[in-house]
């Protein structure tokens, strides 16, 4: 697959999913930044992309129209406009080791329920390795992330992630990884509360847990397959009902696909589908305080995809997402569609 290929469905896979959830309510900004993090150039197609020794850059812009952008009944949409940039950097080391410097930058803005705008950026670093002449392969990373919300200052977080995996390459162009992910985030201008429901002088601080198991297929160079598992838990020194405290399970399945390949050979479709289970720890039901909060959500995406050139593409984009709870404050549902702007080299 061709390099801007595969930087620029990474990269509609990436901002398809940003500006469905709201900055305000917690959970609705965790299910965003699920989204976010699963699904970056660098995690969705492996190997790498960028050859060793040569310059990634590129450039994405969207606009788009969000039909719920707070993720509640009252369903407020707005217009949104979405920039990327990132720049990356390969180094192979004659130990066999093979280094990949990122620095990503993003910035969505709605036009009038301002609230949702944020920027995000993030700086990463991953050293991998093969083993046995290629079957296997290790590697590990770390990501230092800053989300800033220009109109929510309680919702202004940095986080930390770091990560070692291990990897079967099964055949060409086939390959199954298993990866552990140890995160640890604090909020700038949010406090923790006791278990009285009052506001401690320590800011909210957040630490998870993950094991990934994902596989991953590109056939005849054209096709593309991932199937991605994810478990993990979040603990949070917020004590109040252990609000944020929770036990998480998470498929995706994605496919790319040629469309009409005998007349076009530049045009591509994207679906995946997602499901996710969240289940808390301690945090009551309004009207039950014999049963504790869980939640069912779902999300669909689809997107075509043209290249214009070797540099330039643009694609149509949609995408669905809906959470379904035994606590009825918590169901919502939202979609967005979006026109993009592709640049890349």
């Amino acid at each position: 697959m061709p390099k801007t290929k595969s930087i620029l469905i990474g990269t509609v896979l990436f901002f398809m999913m940003l500006p469905t959830i709201h900055a305000a309510e917690t959970e609705k900004e965790e299910v965003k930044r699920q989204q976010l993090t699963e699904t970056e150039v660098q995690e969705f197609f492996e190997p790498p992309v960028l050859p060793p020794g040569e310059i990634l850059f590129y450039c994405d812009l969207y606009q788009g129209y969000d039909n719920n952008v707070n993720l509640d009944s009252s369903r407020d949409g707005d217009f949104f406009t979405e920039l990327a940039l990132e720049a990356g950097y390969k180094h192979s080391f004659k130990n066999g080791f093979d280094a990949t410097f990122d620095y990503y930058l993003s910035a969505i803005t709605y036009y009038e329920v301002t609230d949702g705008s944020f920027y995000d950026n993030n700086v990463s670093v991953q050293l991998e390795k093969e083993l046995f002449d290629a079957p296997f392969g290790f590697g590990a990373g770390n990501n230092f992330e800053y989300i800033y919300y220009p109109k929510e200052e309680g919702s202004i977080f940095y986080a930390n992630e770091s990560e070692v995996f291990i990897q079967h390459n099964i055949a060409e162009g086939i390959y199954q990884r298993l990866i552990y992910k140890f995160m640890f985030r604090e909020y700038t201008d949010r406090k923790a509360r006791d278990w009285a429901n009052v506001a401690k002088g320590a800011d909210r601080r957040d630490l998870r847990n993950s094991i990934i198991h994902e596989v991953r297929a590109i056939i005849f160079d054209k096709y593309v397959l991932k199937m991605r598992n994810q478990y993990f838990i979040n603990d949070s020194n917020d004590q109040y009902m252990d609000y944020y405290d929770y036990s998480s399970y998470r498929i995706d399945t994605t496919f790319i696909l040629p469309i009409f390949p005998f007349f076009f050979e530049n045009f591509y479709g994207l679906i995946s589908l997602g499901y996710q289970l969240r289940d808390y720890d301690s945090r009551q039901l309004v009207n039950d305080a014999s049963k504790t909060q869980e939640d069912d959500f779902y999300n669909a995406i689809g997107s075509l995809i043209y290249d214009l050139n070797k540099s330039f593409s643009i694609s149509l984009n949609y995408v669905y997402c809906q959470n379904e709870s035994n606590e009825p404050s918590e169901e919502y549902s939202g979609s967005t569609i979006s026109l993009g702007l592709h640049y890349a080299f």
